[in-house]
């Protein structure tokens, strides 16, 4: 995980940075909204707006109507969200949307010229890769981080598990 030097700058273009934490809006359809992770640095806000502004581009046929990833998706993984009116999820991913951005273009961001800690537990780090066709993944820089990921998809496959046996 970490090589060499164990600091990098928070304007590192190739880790994304999160800490823990809650979002001041509830949300249940964006992905962003849902997860703990909040960005602390300028860089990890580009890369997130990015990645959401890619999924809300993408589209999907539904009921014969055409909706966005950030619709289709949480949608798509929820029996809960499938029973309901597919406008009503429309409307709920708009405002989502909206209140996400407004939440994130005025986090409280660490100085691009901060030094991080890649050893640290105070910040959740993934280092940025790009692979094949340019898909950019993302990879835990630290055992905090590692740890953290680890936790996460245990809980996704719990929740898959409770899915299997409905």
């Amino acid at each position: 995980m970490v090589d060499g030097d164990f600091t990098i700058k928070a304007n590192n273009p190739d880790y994304v940075i999160y800490k823990l934490g809650d979002w001041k809006n509830n949300y249940e359809l964006n992905l962003v909204g849902i997860s703990n992770e909040i960005p602390v640095t300028n860089v990890t806000c580009h890369h997130v707006l990015n990645n959401m502004e890619q999924i809300r581009k993408s589209e999907f046929e539904i009921e014969g109507e055409t909706v966005n990833g950030l619709v289709a998706l949480p949608r798509q993984l929820s029996l809960d969200l499938q029973k309901r009116p597919l406008n009503d999820l429309i409307a709920q991913e708009e405002a989502e949307y909206n209140n996400i951005i407004d939440e994130i273009n005025n986090l409280e961001l660490l100085d691009d010229d901060e030094d991080i800690d890649l050893t640290g537990d105070e910040y959740l780090i993934y280092k940025l890769m790009v692979e094949k066709h340019s898909i950019t993944t993302s990879k835990p820089a630290n055992q905090y981080t590692l740890n953290h990921h680890m936790e996460e998809l245990k809980k996704l496959d719990e929740k898959s598990n409770q899915l299997d046996n409905i």
